[in-house]
C-alpha cells in the first residue's frame, strides 16, 4: 500500500486500558513483526488493539445513540507513524462497550494529533478523521457544537485547526496517515489450527494458475498456493520464511519441499461451422511436503 517517499510505517504503539495491556509499548520491526507467548499471555490483545487505530467516525458511533456510562475505563492507544521521513503522532481515547450485548463496541472516540515534525508545535490537537477527508466548514461546525460546552474553549480549538488546515503538508499526512488505518486487518492463526483441513496437494493450470477458483478456494489452500508461489515471486523472503520456521529458530520443521508432477489430458473445442478440435492441456500436480525429524508427511498430517 504505502509506496516510495509517500511510505507511512507504524513505528510505535503505546496501548493502556485494554483488556490485560495495562500500559503495553510495542515498537513493530519496518518488515516483519512477530508475537511469541504462552495461550493467554495478550498477544491477541496487542493485535486487536492496533485494529482500534482503524478510523472511526464520531457522528455513527453508539454514544451519539444511547446514553454510554462514563465510569467505564478508557482506553487510550497512542501511536507514532513515519510519513514521507516526518514523524506524526495520533492519541485515540477510546470508551468500549463493557455489556454483553455491546462487549468491544466502540462508543465514543476522541482523536488528537501531534504535528510537531511539521510545525514545530509539540501542542496536541484535536482532529477527528472524517474532517480531514471532507475538510467542510460545515463538518467543523458540527464537531464544535457537540463537543466544546464554551466558547472559550471552541474559539481556541479553532484557531489550531486553521493553522494546520492551512498547511497542505500537514492534511497531506493526516490523509495518508488515515488510509494507511484504514488498511488495517488482522486474521487469527487460529484458523489453521485444525490441519485436516489443508489439501494433501493442488494443481495448477498451464500458466501455474490454481485450478481452483483463487476466491473460492479455502483459507488453507491460498495459503498454500501463496507460499509456492513466493519461491519464485521474491525468492528472498521465501528463504527468510523457511528459515523462520525451521529448527534454527521456530523449531517446527526441519525442511519443506514441493514435489511436482506433470500432467497432461485431451478436451475438445467446438470450432466455427461445428468443428471438433482435440486439445492437448498440461498442468502441475503439487504435492507440498515436511519434514519434521525423519518424517516426511503433508500438512494435514501435522
Amino acid at each position: 500500500m504505502p509506496i516510495e517517499n509517500e511510505r507511512v510505517v507504524l513505528q510505535q504503539i503505546a496501548i493502556n486500558g485494554y483488556r490485560s495491556c495495562l500500559g503495553t509499548v510495542f515498537q513493530p520491526h519496518p518488515q516483519l513483526s512477530v508475537l511469541i507467548g504462552i495461550n493467554g499471555v495478550g498477544k491477541t490483545n496487542i493485535l486487536n488493539a492496533i485494529r482500534l487505530l482503524a478510523p472511526h467516525d464520531a457522528r455513527r458511533l453508539s454514544a451519539n445513540r444511547i446514553p454510554v456510562d462514563q465510569s467505564n475505563p478508557e482506553t487510550i492507544i497512542t501511536a507514532w507513524f513515519q510519513v514521507d521521513g516526518k514523524r506524526i503522532g495520533l492519541r485515540i481515547t477510546l470508551l468500549l462497550g463493557q455489556t454483553a450485548h455491546n462487549a468491544g463496541e466502540v462508543l465514543s472516540c476522541k482523536e488528537i494529533w501531534n504535528f510537531a515534525a511539521l510545525t514545530n508545535s509539540k501542542q496536541w490537537v484535536e482532529y477527528p478523521a472524517y474532517m480531514a477527508e471532507e475538510g467542510t466548514r460545515s463538518a467543523r461546525y458540527l464537531y464544535e457544537q457537540r463537543y466544546f460546552r464554551n466558547q472559550q474553549g471552541a474559539s481556541s480549538w479553532k484557531k489550531q485547526i486553521e493553522l494546520f488546515e492551512d498547511s497542505p503538508q500537514v492534511l497531506k499526512s493526516v490523509r495518508q496517515v488515515n488510509q494507511y488505518r484504514r488498511g488495517i486487518s488482522y486474521y487469527s492463526a487460529s484458523q489453521f489450527i485444525d490441519p485436516t483441513r489443508c489439501p494433501s496437494n493442488f494443481e495448477l493450470d498451464g500458466d501455474k494458475r490454481l485450478e481452483t477458483n483463487f476466491r473460492s478456494a479455502s483459507t488453507h489452500l491460498r495459503f498454500l498456493f501463496d507460499l509456492y508461489s513466493l519461491r519464485d515471486k521474491n525468492v528472498e523472503l521465501y528463504n527468510e520464511y523457511v528459515r523462520f520456521v525451521s529448527r534454527q529458530q521456530l523449531g517446527l520443521l526441519s525442511r519443506l519441499t514441493w514435489k511436482e508432477i506433470k500432467l497432461s489430458s485431451y478436451t475438445a473445442e467446438v470450432k466455427s461451422q461445428g468443428k471438433v478440435k482435440k486439445v492437448k492441456r498440461y498442468k502441475t500436480l503439487v504435492i507440498p511436503r515436511v519434514q519434521i525429524g525423519t518424517s516426511h508427511i503433508t500438512f494435514n498430517q501435522l
